[in-house]
């Protein structure tokens, strides 16, 4: 993350933006993430209640595209419960909000504002057009062959499996920093993810 900084320097500053991006440098860090947690309940129940059909997301880089939502989608985000029914935080940091969309539905082009970083590569400048929920087309800057190896994956892996909201404030986006590592990255901005999406289970505070 720091080629210019000694190894020592670079590994003081990795944690300083690590301790930064998992909430934990506040005077106190347990009633913080009590905070942040409980901060997802209105935001998860008002998304739900609305039962949107569509979004439409568009950004000043391009990005405008219209992904549908099947019925009786869930949003989540915020945590999840053990087998005790006991709160916890399976990643940290965690500040997206998602849900599955619906596969067949998706129009538009979307233009990513951060580089991705997959199994050794950094791929920029990624485009996608999707028509009907698959892509249709894409394109990279740099490394658009790493790219194609992920969309050439399955038939499954050319439509969207996560659509995620993060605001604008997360610590991570406003460290404006690359990490390298999606679970990290995946909470500086709002996003999509394509492929196999995920099995649903309760979630309620």
């Amino acid at each position: 993350m720091f080629p210019k900084l000694s190894e020592d320097e670079a590994v003081s500053l990795l944690w300083e933006y690590t301790i930064k991006a998992s909430r934990a440098d506040g005077g106190n860090p347990l009633e913080d993430w009590k905070n942040h947690r409980l901060s997802f309940i209105d935001r998860v129940d008002y998304l739900n209640k609305q039962q949107f059909s569509v979004l439409r997301i568009t950004t000043g880089l391009g990005t405008d595209i219209t992904p549908g939502l099947p019925k009786n989608h869930v949003w989540k985000g915020g945590g999840s419960y053990d087998v005790n029914k006991l709160p916890f935080n399976p990643n940290i940091p965690t500040e997206e909000i998602f849900t599955a969309p619906d596969r067949n539905i998706a129009d538009g082009r979307v233009v990513a504002s951060m580089p991705l970083s997959y199994k050794g590569y950094l791929i920029e400048g990624i485009e996608l057009t999707f028509k009907d929920g698959v892509i249709t087309d894409f394109k990279a800057s740099t490394n658009q062959e790493a790219l194609a190896g992920i969309i050439d994956t399955g038939e499954g892996s050319k439509r969207l499996g996560e659509i995620a909201l993060v605001p604008k404030s997360s610590p991570i986006a406003q460290m404006n920093t690359l990490f390298y590592n999606t679970l990290y990255d995946e909470n500086a901005s709002c996003h999509m993810a394509i492929g196999k999406g995920y099995p649903d289970g309760e979630y309620k505070e």
